[in-house]
């Protein structure tokens, strides 16, 4: 008989050893994923490993940070997490029960920033989120059986600072700000809770950098003595770098984001009388998109011509010693200038050029499709020819439910329709179309929009435990662009549902490639699209129009339909 070999427990210990984290990385409100790119620098430099869990709600961010760091479990709205649900997964990520656990965390902000007129602070719909997170950790530091966790909380200088205090006492950990002025660029004042033997270190041989302390509006600061940026470093894409830095040594003020509010932002209390009337000018001709100061010409960058713009956002990134992103910054929406406009979409590169933007389900799927499509849709129509006896039978055997529902629904529907005075005209339309082969149609069985499997009650007949992914047209253009990429030589027929834009128009190159909206004409030229009504269905509004006119009467439901149609 075979022989059978056992592994010692401490083989099997070292095994897993070796493939065991190092260090576990916990980030709430993980935004662009930064807590995650500083552990994985470290980690490289050091030779170690790490495992780590995000919670972030925007989608965007989410895909973002997918897309860089795959092997992060993705957990979404950390409201919906509890102290146990906490610890199973700390469990799950680090089996072993050796790694370091790090949390980090930057609650949302606008309800402690000094930017408001009056913050509310943790009492606010955001602020408030800062207690729950605070609250979970206490919890979960509680029941998981380990080591407190390193902390790293960052956040605004609150307007309170009762709001700060707050945190320190939930969290256990002394609140500090630090600056990236220290690097000499830019200001970006925060505060940080964490957990840090700042006295301690600071007398250690081992401590990277010399410390020093002062405060900022009461709070204990800490100061860095780093090497400052070099200037020349930057890659500012022909743009000039703003006078405070090349002639004034002075880091740019702290940047703001743009204002969702299409009427822009209000200025702060605090920026009252210390703004330029020069600055405010560019700062209403913006539409207020930022913080007023961000407008004064000593902060502003210089293109080419000598005008001043707000630095764009892959300058902003190598400010903050993000790595300069893989994007062109094109968002030519805010630009008023006709030849401002034409100069930036010259240099604009053309969307083939650049990589696929798709969700990474439709990128683990592209690869599951490139490889195995065409022997799993072989075995697929195997399958159901292998099945075609056992599938008649059970339909032949089905109760006649959903059929005599629908056949009393649509007979309901006949009772009570009210016949359209246009139909005649409508018919003769479509069988015009018809003809022309511009439609096709009359069909043995219906068919309809998706919604009509609602009212033919075939829903009834089947059950489904989740919904599907409602994709809009940049999805199926983005997938179209990804197959293309992978297999140049495809011919691409892409059918899909255009749940949130269902009755958009789109050009075609080839208009016998198309159906005719009934009582429309569509004619593609090169340059343009032309849509105009028919001239029977013009003539038949023209008639409804002065019908009432005439009458001086429009029910609601006339109205409405009416309305459709114009």
């Amino acid at each position: 008989p075979p022989t059978v070999s056992l592994k010692s427990r401490a083989a099997v210990a070292r095994a897993h050893n070796r493939t065991a984290p190092d260090f576990v990385m916990l980030s709430f409100f993980d935004g662009l994923g930064t807590a995650f790119m500083v552990c994985d620098n470290y980690c490289k430099a050091h030779n170690l490993k790490w495992s780590g869990a995000s919670w972030e709600i925007d989608k965007d961010l989410e895909s973002l940070g997918a897309e860089h760091f795959p092997q992060v479990t993705l957990r979404g709205d950390f409201e919906q997490e509890d102290a146990a649900t906490l610890q199973k997964l700390v469990e799950e990520l680090d089996p072993s029960g050796r790694a370091h656990i790090v949390i980090a965390g930057g609650p949302p902000c606008h309800d402690f920033s000094r930017i408001r007129q009056d913050a509310p602070g943790h009492a606010g719909h955001e602020g408030s989120k800062f207690t729950r997170f605070a609250q979970l950790i206490q919890s979960v530091e509680k029941s998981w059986g380990r080591s407190r966790a390193i902390l790293l909380v960052e956040n605004v200088i609150p307007q309170n600072r009762a709001d700060m205090r707050k945190v320190e006492r939930m969290l256990d950990a002394p609140a500090v700000v630090h600056d990236a002025s220290d690097f000499g660029t830019i200001s970006r004042p925060r505060v940080w809770w964490c957990r840090v033997p700042w006295q301690e270190i600071a007398h250690r041989k081992d401590c990277p950098f010399n410390l020093r302390w002062t405060t900022m509006q009461g709070i204990p600061r800490v100061h860095f003595d780093v090497d400052k940026d070099k200037l020349d470093s930057f890659d500012t894409e022909g743009l000039t770098l703003p006078r405070c830095l090349t002639d004034e040594a002075k880091p740019v003020p702290c940047l703001t984001t743009p204002s969702d509010d299409p009427q822009g932002r209000p200025a702060p209390r605090s920026s009252k009388g210390k703004i330029s009337s020069e600055a405010t000018q560019r700062w209403l001709a913006d539409k207020r998109r930022y913080a007023p100061w961000h407008y004064e010409s000593g902060v502003m960058m210089m293109d080419r011509d000598q005008r001043l713009v707000i630095p764009p956002a892959n300058i902003k990134e190598q400010w903050h010693h993000l790595p300069k992103g893989d994007y062109d910054e094109f968002d030519l929406s805010h630009l008023e200038d006709p030849d401002e406009h034409w100069r930036q979409s010259r240099v604009m590169p053309h969307p083939e050029a650049k990589d696929a933007s798709i969700e990474p389900g439709l990128r683990q799927w592209l690869q599951v499709w490139s490889e195995l499509r065409d022997a799993v849709a072989q075995q697929i129509e195997d399958l159901v020819d292998d099945l075609q006896e056992d599938t008649e039978a059970w339909y032949a055997n089905l109760a006649p439910h959903f059929l005599q529902k629908n056949e009393l629904y649509v007979k309901d529907k006949l009772r009570r329709c009210r016949v359209d005075p246009c139909w005649e005209a409508m018919a003769q339309e479509i069988a015009s179309d018809v003809t022309k082969r511009r439609m096709e149609g009359p069909f043995s069985s219906p068919a309809s929009r998706a919604e009509d499997w609602r009212r033919s009650f075939a829903n009834a007949t089947v059950g489904a435990k989740d919904s599907p992914t409602y994709h809009d047209i940049s999805a199926y253009v983005q997938l179209a662009v990804a197959i293309k990429q992978k297999h140049p030589q495809a011919q691409l027929l892409i059918w899909g549902l255009d749940h949130e834009a269902a009755y958009r128009q789109l050009a075609a190159e080839d208009p016998d490639h198309t159906w005719v909206i009934q009582g429309v004409e569509i004619s593609v030229h090169d340059s343009f699209v032309k849509v105009s009504g028919t001239a029977a269905r013009r003539q038949r509004l023209d008639e409804d129009l002065v019908s009432i006119l005439t009458s001086n009467r429009l029910p609601p439901n006339e109205a409405s339909s009416l309305a459709g149609r114009l």
